[in-house]
């Protein structure tokens, strides 16, 4: 038992069996105070449901084993292995390590009950688990002898030299958990608690770290995931209310005389949803808060040309209206499109980039302050401090993931309350959707416009690179144009970059010494890279070899062949997003990915894109294989990274926090009722810094 005197709020070195040494190795997992170890949840739990009998195991199943250590030992052959044998009453297994031997071996003795988990294989008619993840068990602790559940917890080489692996972390939990737990007030109202029907706090912590029941267990899990997203949606919900109450924006009543012309100059007839979407963004538009609109769809679904008409309306009444991009190269592209479709109309397009000179740049600046400047396209350089708007009334943010949100920020500070509205190059997933942009309202452009892309997608190894080569030939003899990808990436970026090199020197000296060619890659000054792209759409360049610096933002109709290298190095909405850049005339294209990959996971993904040209279905899919902290790369996705919540796979949950947490903000948008009080306390601990940002979303 816990001694007397120990609160919730006990500096952690200070509870009996921890101490100084303890206690500097639990803070550096962020373990400070009494009440951190209540939210040290197991990494996973081995009970009866999740054990398989060695004598039931079957090749290639993926599997759970406890036992105990019969014999071990470093064995000599072709190739030097740590060989650890395992027996479970019903059979024996072989354990084999041959990378790493020197820290395995010294983990296990003779006798020693122990818990397996890997892929079976088959060596020699013997059952074999090569590398597998191992937890070692304490005396007592095999769930087949004894119908225990068996909470394992996460440990790090610090808290190991402590004694702190998983049995030493279950030690001194067994002495606090219980105490602890009952000094608790749960912080969710007891509404929400009984329309839920979620277990109180304390006894879901004290279910989550020793339960003896599978649907106590369950239930604890259901109350922890629901605590962590519901707290997370009611940071949405405070963000959504205060753009909807807490600013007056601009309100455009009338589309007005710019609108009309540019929508009636149009040379081709809106979609179904285009015109659904510019309904709803008009609307948005008029009332008197600012919009905060989400606006996403598929590649070549007609995002720009809806965000160009959206822009055209405060333009028209007298306002400015900017559109940042990630990258200089589409910010190039939103200035060319801008340009063409606002041609003869009177509006002064500029772009502000990084690397113009200085006098360009004053001459651009003076026209942005002035007020001369009607539109104004750029990157990031948007949110300098030089840059200063004159009326700013309307921003689209496109990819908005690729932003910070200090950026987005300070973007929105270049105006009183501007109108923003947010393009996704990538289709989001629903669980994502409301997870990530819950505090805005979402559009979807749910058609595709006629004459659209008709792309066939094919999978083939290395030993087929001839016959692509002769058939990209042939295409290119016809009057199209092709694009060939090397992967780059940076942890092998000198590799991947001589790689594309030497590509380029191969195939334009000898096979394709009869055409054109260029190298398009991320380290080329901005204006080299112009120029190729500039050439390349004007057709005096057949070939582009390039890096991922294509995925997004060259508009080359003429496209007609994609041949990716190494197709499996990329994610599956890289591989949709570079798809998308050919087959813009509705000739129909060829995408073709070469890969000898024997991974299944690798496999998964280039069949998938074979299969199915639906960005939305190809973003679920990405999602399941990455998860969302890499589904936007390394940039800021703004997700917290919940403990136990899967915001991939808890989908339901999510639904449930979010109708309960939307409910509670519109009823107390302040959190300032006595029955919500623990709820704001613990709102405000968790998320002070998020509330920073409140407007930004």
């Amino acid at each position: 038992m816990a001694e007397a005197g120990i609160d919730l709020s006990t500096p952690i070195q200070y509870l009996k069996g921890i101490g100084p040494k303890r206690g500097a190795a639990l803070q550096s997992i962020g373990i400070h105070i009494a009440s951190d170890l209540l939210y040290y949840y197991p990494r996973r739990y081995i009970d009866r449901r999740t054990i398989t009998s060695i004598s039931e195991l079957k090749k290639d199943d993926l599997v759970t084993i406890v036992g105990e250590v019969v014999s071990m030992g470093v064995e000599r052959g072709r190739k030097r292995r740590f060989n650890l044998i395992v027996e479970d009453g019903s059979g024996y297994i072989s354990c084999v390590w041959f990378n790493g031997i020197k820290y395995v071996q010294n983990k296990f003795k003779e006798d020693q009950s122990i818990a397996i988990y890997g892929k079976v294989g088959i060596f020699g008619n013997q059952f074999t688990i090569v590398h597998p993840e191992f937890d070692l068990l304490g005396k007592g602790q095999n769930p087949l002898k004894t119908g225990a559940i068996i909470p394992i917890y996460p440990s790090t080489e610090e808290l190991k030299k402590v004694n702190l692996d998983s049995n030493g972390m279950m030690k001194i939990l067994k002495n606090y958990v219980f105490p602890l737990s009952k000094q608790l007030h749960d912080h969710l109202p007891k509404e929400v608690i009984a329309k839920e029907n979620l277990m109180e706090l304390s006894e879901a912590l004290r279910q989550i770290h020793f339960s003896d029941d599978e649907k106590l267990l369950e239930q604890a899990i259901f109350r922890i995931k629901y605590d962590e997203l519901f707290f997370y949606q009611l940071l949405l919900a405070i963000r959504k209310q205060s753009a909807k109450t807490g600013r007056v924006g601009i309100q455009f009543t009338r589309t007005g005389q710019l609108f009309k012309a540019l929508f009636e100059s149009l040379p081709f007839e809106l979609t179904n949803s285009q015109k659904s979407v510019l309904k709803e963004i008009r609307k948005d538009m008029a009332k008197r808060e600012p919009m905060q609109r989400l606006l996403q769809g598929d590649v070549g679904s007609g995002k720009t040309v809806v965000a160009l008409l959206a822009a055209s309306i405060p333009i028209g009444s007298g306002y400015q209206s900017a559109i940042m991009a990630p990258t200089e190269i589409l910010s190039e592209q939103h200035y060319k499109n801008a340009v063409k479709l606002f041609k003869n109309m009177g509006i002064n397009i500029v772009q502000i980039i990084g690397g113009q000179s200085k006098s360009e740049r004053k001459k651009l600046l003076a026209k942005v302050s002035s007020g001369e400047a009607n539109l104004i396209i750029g990157t990031h350089a948007l949110i300098y401090k030089e840059v200063v708007f004159d009326k700013l009334g309307f921003i689209t943010i496109d990819e908005q993931h690729r932003f910070g949100v200090e950026q987005r920020a300070e973007i929105m500070k270049k105006g009183v309350n501007p109108d923003i509205l947010i393009m996704s190059a990538t289709p989001i997933p629903r669980s994502l959707g409301l997870s990530i942009y819950g505090d805005l309202d979402i559009s979807v452009l749910t058609d595709m416009p006629i004459g659209a892309r008709n792309v066939r997608s094919e999978w083939r190894r290395s030993e087929s690179r001839n016959k692509i080569y002769e058939f990209i030939k042939n295409k290119l003899n016809d009057g199209g144009q092709t694009f060939i990808i090397y992967p780059l990436v940076e942890e092998s970026e000198k590799m991947d970059l001589l790689a594309a090199k030497e590509g380029y020197k191969l195939l334009s000296e000898d096979l394709f010494k009869d055409h054109k060619l260029a190298l398009l890659h991320g380290r080329l000054r901005s204006d080299e890279k112009e120029s190729i792209m500039n050439d390349f759409s004007a057709g005096k360049i057949d070939l582009l070899i390039a890096t991922t610096v294509i995925e997004v933002g060259i508009d080359v109709p003429n496209a007609n062949v994609m041949l990716v290298e190494n197709a499996e190095r990329f994610g599956l909405s890289q591989l949709h997003q570079m798809r998308g850049r050919i087959g813009r005339s509705g000739e129909k294209s060829y995408f073709i990915m070469i890969s000898d990959a024997k991974g299944e996971a690798a496999a998964k993904r280039l069949k998938v894109i074979c299969e199915t040209d639906s960005g939305f279905k190809i973003a679920d899919e990405d999602l399941k294989q990455r998860g969302y902290g890499d589904f936007f790369g390394k940039q800021q996705h703004g997700v917290p990274n919940f403990k136990l919540a899967d915001i991939i796979n808890d989908i339901d949950i999510i639904k449930k926090a979010r109708l309960s947490a939307f409910e509670l903000i519109k009823n107390d948008p302040h959190l300032r009722s006595p029955a919500n009080r623990l709820l704001r306390d613990k709102f405000m601990t968790d998320y002070s810094e998020r509330l920073k940002f409140i407007e930004t979303g």
